[in-house]
């Protein structure tokens, strides 16, 4: 297999234009919840004791779950074995509850924390490594709180704040740079690019710290948004189209 896709919704919903571009360069495409093993009765019953049961096998989950799940695959060695492993998590860990909306950033309470996040990045890397080529770890798209937290209390039912997702990006990027041979797809940027008039994304350095959407910025992502957090039909084309260009990047260049 050339590529596998571990990661949420966002990745779901760029998916079939990820899988299209990489057909055009003769690229093969599986992402978790859709590849033969997950039906494998041990693997399956390991992946549902893990898995959040509030969605579905596509998608995964928390940095938790796809830790636990990559570590399921690297210890099976007839499982999924891939060139490049592309891989996201965060939207799920910076859940908040709805009741500490007005909370400062300081006194809320994550799904996942700062110090478990960190630590289960850099075990998803860790477990990427056995069972790909190259692992590409890929940012989480911007939270525009004012999109998101005005559907509260009839919306998703958590809030999220872009200033966590940020800072949980930072995170990720530190484990990034500290894990040999992984680098970063930044899709947070080419999102906002696209969303104030074009942009492409390719491979960024590892490190630094993302910087926060200026006013203009969070109108022109919150405008492409379909719902609390998912983009439109012409957003996700662009999230597939580039992250093909980074499988090519990374697999013929």
């Amino acid at each position: 297999m050339d590529v596998f896709v571990i990661g949420d919704s966002i990745s779901m919903q760029y998916g079939p234009a990820l899988e299209s571009g990489l057909k055009d360069s003769g690229l093969s495409y599986a992402r978790k919840g859709c590849h033969a093993v997950d039906s494998q009765p041990s693997i399956a019953a390991a992946i549902a004791a893990l898995h959040p049961p509030d969605i579905p096998p596509e998608n995964g989950g928390d940095s938790a779950a796809v830790a636990g799940y990559l570590r399921l695959l690297a210890a099976k060695p007839a499982t999924v074995r891939c060139r490049l492993l592309l891989v996201n998590a965060g939207l799920h860990d910076i859940r908040v509850p709805t009741e500490q909306l007005a909370c400062a950033a300081s006194d809320r309470s994550h799904r996942v924390g700062e110090e478990d996040y960190a630590r289960n990045v850099a075990a998803i890397l860790r477990a990427g490594a056995t069972i790909a080529e190259h692992t590409v770890w890929v940012t989480t798209t911007p939270v525009v709180d004012s999109s998101h937290n005005a559907e509260l209390p009839g919306g998703p039912g958590f809030a999220r704040f872009d200033e966590d997702r940020r800072r949980y990006a930072s995170l990720a990027a530190e484990a990034v740079a500290a894990s040999p041979g992984a680098r970063a797809a930044d899709l947070a940027a080419l999102t906002v690019q696209a969303a104030v008039g074009g942009g492409a994304a390719g491979l960024c350095p590892p490190g630094g710290s993302p910087v926060a959407l200026t006013a203009v910025e969070a109108s022109a992502c919150g405008r492409r948004l379909v719902d609390h957090v998912h983009w439109d039909d012409a957003m996700r084309a662009a999230h597939g189209a580039a992250l093909a260009r980074v499988a090519h990047e990374v697999l013929r260049g």
